[in-house]
């Protein structure tokens, strides 16, 4: 068991890309950590600028977070696929205990697409129960119906079996060393390349299938879920109360802070994001729009380049003649 004494460790990855989704995340983890010393976080650095990692800082002073900044090895990643919007940073949480303090028991890894507003404490306390990870399932999915691990031969797993969720995890660090999970997730992941379609959460899935304990649903309510109305995912209630929503978790491609992530809680997101460094920021539309907006419907609009046509011989008098017959 944990010692209420002790205070959490968490650990994110994040890049320049996603540094406003990083400060929401450690502020509102912050903000709703009622009677805890001091969080220890540590940021695993996929490229963020040094005024970002500032701001972040800004966002976070007086809050009781002790943030550290680590470099990844990413030579450890060479061989693991890499493909779609995903990039290499989605492996990054696996070489956290090869940079982190060797004293560190447990260790708290969350997605920074995530807004915390549950008191994360309640989820540093939970008992592992024997296993090596408390973690999420992904609503209605089973390892079968998720990616292609059923089709590796070399396993021997429960195909029926919950499938894990990779976006809050609580590691029990001895565990992990003493029995080298992350180097065999890696292992798993480059032997099977062909295989992979989930990135790390095939792996995870792939090693630990039957060595996880599940955490509550309220610890990572997905908002994907909420906004498909023929989702097989059956929400007691899409508006749940707010004491049953300890995490809300934006998973997808589409995000709240890009201009067209409308969902039901972006504003929450925004919420949040006042109370940081980037507070008033909003997503602008993107250029492509503005562009159509303005030149491209003009210049693409057959009356106006038609005008143009008309003046070229012979190839104006068939556009002409053209038009005429539509």
């Amino acid at each position: 068991m944990v010692k209420n004494a002790d205070s959490p460790a968490v650990l994110c990855v994040a890049n320049d890309r996603y540094v406003k989704a990083l400060a929401v995340t450690l502020r509102s983890m912050a903000m709703n950590a009622h009677g805890i010393s001091p969080m220890r976080v540590w940021v695993m650095d996929g490229g963020i600028k040094k005024r970002n990692r500032w701001l972040v800082e800004l966002s976070l002073e007086g809050m009781g977070i002790d943030l550290q900044w680590v470099i990844p090895p990413v030579q450890l990643l060479e061989g693991v696929p890499v493909f779609g919007h995903v990039g290499l940073a989605t492996y990054y949480w696996l070489l956290a205990l090869n940079v982190l303090p060797q004293d560190i028991e447990r260790l708290i890894c969350l997605d920074v697409d995530i807004v915390v507003t549950g008191n994360i404490n309640e989820l540093w306390l939970k008992d592992f129960e024997g296993k090596a990870l408390l973690g999420a399932e992904m609503p209605g999915k089973t390892i079968g119906s998720m990616g292609r691990l059923a089709e590796c031969s070399s396993l021997y797993i429960d195909c029926n079996a919950p499938c894990l969720s990779a976006g809050v995890l609580v590691l029990d660090c001895v565990r992990w060393r003493n029995e080298r999970i992350a180097e065999r997730i890696l292992e798993f992941i480059k032997e099977n390349k062909e295989l992979i379609c989930w990135h790390d959460m095939d792996g995870l899935n792939a090693i630990l299938w039957n060595d996880w304990c599940r955490i509550d649903d309220s610890w990572n309510v997905l908002v994907e879920a909420w906004k498909k109305e023929d989702s097989d995912v059956l929400w007691e209630d899409k508006e749940r109360d707010s004491s049953s929503v300890k995490l809300v978790h934006f998973m997808g491609s589409i995000k709240p802070w890009d201009y067209d992530g409308i969902h039901p809680s972006r504003n929450l997101f925004f919420r949040y994001l006042d109370k940081t460094a980037w507070s008033g920021w909003r997503p602008r539309k993107p250029f492509w729009r503005i562009f159509w907006r303005n030149a491209g419907r003009t210049w693409l609009n057959r009356h106006f380049y038609g005008m143009w046509i008309r003046r070229i011989p012979i190839l104006g008098r068939l556009w002409a003649l053209a038009r005429k017959n539509v």
